[in-house]
């Protein structure tokens, strides 16, 4: 299954669990419907949770796992059509902000070391130099 939203993947759960129940005669067990529809038992677990706790379906565990039931179909028209996308980039956004000013500190950070190495080296020469100096009037 493709990554649609959750108001796609509702549709096609509910549809595979009434497809599986027509043709086994019986509520169909999670595992079959990750089956049918191609999904991860991760995202399948996910979407399930989230369905059952709109009161969307009902979840059954037993000794020979967990069967899916039909509550209420109609609550899946609740479930947003258009995922909220614009929460997601204004948090890269910030993350892209946050960067930028770590970029900069690293920046700053490695500018004061070059010039402090630079300072030290001509102190250093200095020093050569006065000591040069003083073994040569020796």
């Amino acid at each position: 299954m493709n990554k649609t939203g959750l108001y796609n993947q509702a549709h096609l759960i509910a549809a595979a669990v009434r497809i599986i129940e027509h043709l086994n005669q019986r509520p169909p067990q999670d595992s079959e419907i990750f089956e049918k529809l191609s999904i991860s038992v991760e995202q399948g677990n996910r979407i399930l949770k989230k369905m059952n706790d709109m009161g969307i379906i009902d979840m059954a565990s037993g000794k020979f796992g967990t069967r899916i039931f039909l509550k209420d179909h109609l609550k899946i028209e609740d479930i947003p059509k258009i995922e909220d996308t614009s929460s997601l980039q204004n948090e890269i956004e910030k993350f892209k902000q946050s960067r930028k000013g770590i970029d900069k500190s690293i920046e700053a950070f490695k500018a004061k070391k070059a010039k402090e190495q630079q300072d030290l080296f001509a102190e250093m020469e200095n020093k050569l130099k006065q000591n040069i100096g003083k073994t040569n009037k020796s």
